[in-house]
């Protein structure tokens, strides 16, 4: 029997593939919005995961990090981008040449 892995790994795998799944569904959204907020929560959990780490193997620095990637790719450059968004006309991401479904599978 094997045994069980430890909660580390149990998070971070589970943090991974949160992170992954984001990363599909910003390839997926078609509004400019959803894309930043989809960045917004895919930085949360990459913060996350850098604390997790900090946790688990004693390094201070990660805590730094987490904090100052939280703070940066959370909190300020999804705000100043949707500031900035909030200024023009445009919804749509991409050229619209390509269909949504066409563009993420020619991404993948």
């Amino acid at each position: 029997m094997t045994p069980a892995p430890p909660v580390f790994e149990g998070v971070a795998n589970a943090i991974a593939v949160f992170v992954l799944l984001a990363e599909f569904g910003m390839l997926r959204a078609a509004m400019l919005r959803a894309q930043v907020r989809l960045y917004a929560a895919q930085s949360f959990l990459l913060a996350a995961l850098a604390a997790v780490a900090a946790f688990e193997r004693h390094v201070p620095e990660l805590y730094a990090l987490a904090v100052l990637s939280f703070a940066l790719k959370v909190i300020i450059v999804p705000g100043v981008v949707q500031r900035l968004l909030r200024d023009t006309n445009t919804e749509i991401a991409g050229s619209g040449a390509l269909g949504v479904a066409s563009e993420t599978l020619l991404a993948l």
